[in-house]
């Protein structure tokens, strides 16, 4: 049995209200998850975490029909019994050893950016570890925990994932990107998670007519790079003023574009839902 890490009163196991306690727990087996941005009570690009769920599981082989109404209603009712209108939910399918697929919902702690990380740049470092079927969000215990463990030990926002041939492919929680002259540089889809961040920023640089080059970043040659940035649920679109000891421009042309247009592409979607 794993711990569920739930906060505030209420959340909802296999789709009934549940009062949340230190015992709360729910059982082993694959776990396929979401975690989604809620913005005065509305889930921040709900269509795009419910396909990507519908991919996590059909990669997994795991069969479960995803009601799109019930999700949105389980997230409103959370909103009101936990007076609650900003924060993340996590949202979870369990497939159990007898092959039934139980459901959990809770809001869980989050962590947002100070507004001044966003002109300064946060701090990463590298962590040699990788998931073994990146495209697919699962719950995998131990590459968390050795972020977890690597984050309190280094004070760094985040870890940057290393692979066994030392490529930077994504970070323990979100996606990068490198910038260079007027091009932007990330690792190929099918090395990273497709993340919901990444997929509206990659919208923003077609937008911009910005050039974009995928491929895979040799963690040897990351100090050839005049700017960074990393995305995702909680931070959205932030400079990285460093990973280990190469520094970077924070006040990029290219980053504070692909910012803006984020943030934009935030208010608009909030706006018209």
């Amino acid at each position: 049995m794993n711990i569920l890490s739930f906060i505030h009163k209420f959340c909802f196991c296999d789709n009934v209200e549940t009062p949340i306690t230190e015992s709360l727990t729910y059982p082993s087996g694959v776990t396929v998850y979401e975690v989604v941005r809620i913005i005065d009570t509305k889930p921040l690009f709900a269509e795009d975490h419910l396909v990507r769920m519908l991919g996590s599981l059909n990669l997994t082989n795991i069969y479960y029909p995803i009601d799109a109404g019930v999700f949105r209603n389980q997230i409103q009712r959370l909103c009101q019994i936990n007076n609650v209108t900003n924060g993340n939910v996590e949202y979870l399918l369990v497939k159990k050893a007898d092959g039934r697929v139980v459901t959990y919902m809770g809001f869980i702690q989050h962590h947002y950016p100070e507004p001044q990380l966003y002109i300064d740049g946060v701090d990463l470092a590298g962590l040699h570890s990788e998931r073994d079927n990146p495209q697919a969000k699962v719950k995998n215990t131990l590459t968390r925990q050795r972020a977890n463990k690597r984050i309190a030990e280094t004070g760094a926002y985040e870890m940057v994932l290393i692979n066994q041939q030392g490529l930077v492919t994504e970070g323990s929680r979100s996606n990068l990107f490198f910038v260079k002259d007027d091009s932007i540089v990330t690792a190929p889809d099918n090395m990273v998670l497709s993340g919901i961040t990444r997929k509206h920023v990659l919208q923003v640089i077609d937008f911009n007519d910005i050039n974009i080059v995928r491929q895979p970043i040799r963690y040897s040659r990351i100090n050839t790079f005049d700017a960074a940035f990393m995305c995702g649920t909680s931070p959205g679109v932030i400079p990285i003023h460093s990973i280990d000891k190469v520094k970077y421009q924070t006040d990029n042309k290219l980053v504070k574009t692909i910012m803006d247009g984020y943030n934009q592409q935030v208010t608009n979607y909030l706006m018209s839902h």
